[in-house]
This record gives C-alpha cells, sequence and structure tokens, in this order.
C-alpha cells in the first residue's frame, strides 16, 4: 500500500515514463488546496463548470476502532485482494454511529514507521521529482509522546451494532420470503386458469 516506488515503477513499465506524472497528494500540493480542483485542472476542464461539494471526512472514535480491530479478524474488509462481499456495510455503519476523534498511534511509532520507506522516498524523489528538497514534508508534532490505549468496559455500542446489522438482513430476508410466497400464489393461480 506504501510501496510508491514498486506502483510508479509497475506503471512505467505499461506506460512509458514520459506518460506517468506523479502527483504529491496533499493539500499544499493543489490548486486551491483542493483535490478537485487540480484534477480539473490536470484533465483542463474549467473547474467553473462544476458545482462545488463539501469535502466529507468522517472520524471514527476510539470506541468505533476498537470496535473494527476486533472483528476484522472474523470479517476482514479484503480478501484475495477484493472487498469482503460479507462485510457489507459494517464500517460504514460504525462511522455512522460512533463519530469523534480516535486513538493515534505515538510518535515514536509513526517516525519509525515513516523511516522503513526514506531510501524509497528519496528514489522516488531523485527520479520523480527532482525539484524538490524533500518528497514528504512531515511533521509528526500532533502525535502523542505515549501509546494510547482504549480501556472501555460497555460493550453496549457492540450490542447495538449487532443488533442492528441483524435487523437490516432479518428484513431483507422476510421481504425476499413474502416476494417468494407471493410468486408462489401467483405461479398457483396461473395453473388453476
Amino acid at each position: 500500500f506504501y510501496k510508491f516506488e514498486e506502483i510508479l515503477n509497475s506503471w512505467e513499465a505499461i506506460f512509458g515514463k514520459d506518460q506517468i506524472h506523479p502527483k504529491i497528494f496533499h493539500r499544499s500540493e493543489f490548486p486551491e488546496g483542493d483535490i478537485k480542483y487540480d484534477f480539473l485542472k490536470t484533465i483542463r476542464v474549467n473547474s467553473k463548470e462544476f458545482k462545488e461539494v463539501p469535502d466529507v471526512q468522517i472520524k471514527i472514535n476510539a470506541e468505533a476502532q476498537f470496535f473494527l480491530e476486533k472483528i476484522n479478524p472474523f470479517l476482514p474488509p479484503v480478501i484475495n485482494e477484493r472487498p469482503n462481499p460479507f462485510r457489507a456495510n459494517i464500517a460504514n455503519l460504525v462511522s455512522r454511529k460512533r463519530q469523534g476523534k480516535g486513538l493515534l498511534p505515538s510518535r515514536n511509532e509513526v517516525e519509525n514507521f515513516f523511516q522503513l520507506f526514506q531510501a524509497e522516498n528519496k528514489r522516488i524523489k531523485d527520479k520523480w521529482f527532482p525539484e524538490k528538497d524533500i518528497l514528504f514534508d512531515v511533521s509528526f508534532d500532533h502525535y502523542p509522546n505515549q501509546q494510547q490505549s482504549f480501556d472501555n468496559e460497555d460493550w453496549t455500542f457492540v450490542f447495538e451494532i449487532f443488533a442492528e446489522l441483524w435487523t437490516t438482513q432479518q428484513k431483507k430476508i422476510n421481504a425476499l420470503k413474502k416476494e417468494i410466497e407471493s410468486l408462489k400464489n401467483l405461479n398457483s393461480s396461473s395453473r388453476k386458469n
């Protein structure tokens, strides 16, 4: 997921370096700080022809993070590199129910993770962004110094999510049963005629 060099190399192998125009995904890199304007400018379309829509970014709280972390081993988001069809709308439901500020990894963990990609990022900068001094201008200041944890013993949320998922599925099953019964009745009456 974070192996940008591998991604760029595979695209380059197919389309050629001259056809690849990577960009840094950060507000400071976009015209007017907006990816929509950047995309429209790139494809040479006048942005004034489009209706402005607000940015929507839902953040989930610690309870939702905990729930998704615990359910992922049983209902992984992805199976065989494809979205898990049995997962359905769990993440959407959880994010609707529990919005807020979630837990962050510690500053040390984030810095160590970032270091894993420093050599690769330098090669990307040298090859694709030679005009830049550094590829990513990153600040770790907003990460906590200590590991955060979720210590809530209230499982009400889990049962609330389970009940809503169960109810939604049961409604679908009941609707299908009615539809089948209706088709049976229709078929039965057409045979009598």
